[in-house]
């Protein structure tokens, strides 16, 4: 096993754990370029009239299934799934040199978040992110198609590729329900009050320093 994992002159090896900062840079770069490659390839290769055979496979396998769930995510033609699901995701970690507990990491967070996002579930554990996804992943296979191509919807809402509502309406409803705008104001008066109070301590010490003299 650990001839298999250890591989001269890469990181790809257990012998030895990521440093803190190189995992959090790489599961930042795993993130954005797993969603920026799967965007693509989902909207240009498999919803696209050039796409070919993978087009029509992605179409025959894949959206045969209008209502989503969870084992719907990984039900693809095998050479769709190389490019969708496994691609986006090991071409940046080869690239970047991931170390592989990083890779394992991003691995597992991404199928979890596929089996979230394909349960055709609208209470999950996070009402910000997996339940707006949730709600794209259904508009997109109900439309067979016609948008939301992105996991994060990050990617639909820069090209206009959004069915129904897009990330930053998500954002903006879950501000407004928390009320983190008022929060936020109220802890901004809290902390300037503080701060005249400690203004003010100080003051008062300082004259009964000069009164003692």
């Amino acid at each position: 096993m650990r001839s298999l994992l250890v591989i001269k002159g890469s990181r790809w090896a257990l012998n030895h754990l990521p440093n803190p900062w190189n995992l959090f840079k790489h599961a930042v770069i795993g993130l954005v370029s797993r969603n920026i490659i799967q965007y693509y390839i989902h909207h240009q290769i498999l919803h696209s009239p050039n796409g070919g055979m993978l087009a029509k496979w992605h179409k025959t396998w894949h959206h045969s299934v209008q209502v989503p769930y969870s084992f719907a995510a990984a039900y693809d033609h095998p050479a769709c799934y190389l490019i969708h699901r496994f691609l986006p995701l090991y071409i940046p970690a080869v690239a970047f040199r991931f170390h592989i507990m990083t890779y394992l990491l991003l691995l597992g967070a991404f199928s979890l978040e596929e089996v979230f996002t394909y349960s055709g579930y609208n209470v999950l554990p996070s009402t910000i992110m997996l339940k707006g996804m949730a709600r794209r992943v259904d508009a997109h296979m109900m439309s067979e198609g016609k948008g939301n191509y992105g996991p994060l919807g990050v990617m639909d809402w820069v090209n206009g590729t959004t069915l129904g509502a897009d990330v930053m309406e998500d954002l903006q409803q879950e501000m407004e329900k928390h009320n983190v705008q008022e929060r936020a104001g109220k802890a901004v008066d809290d902390a300037t009050e503080g701060a005249n109070g400690l203004a003010g301590k100080l003051k008062d010490r300082t004259r009964k320093g000069k009164g003692r003299k």
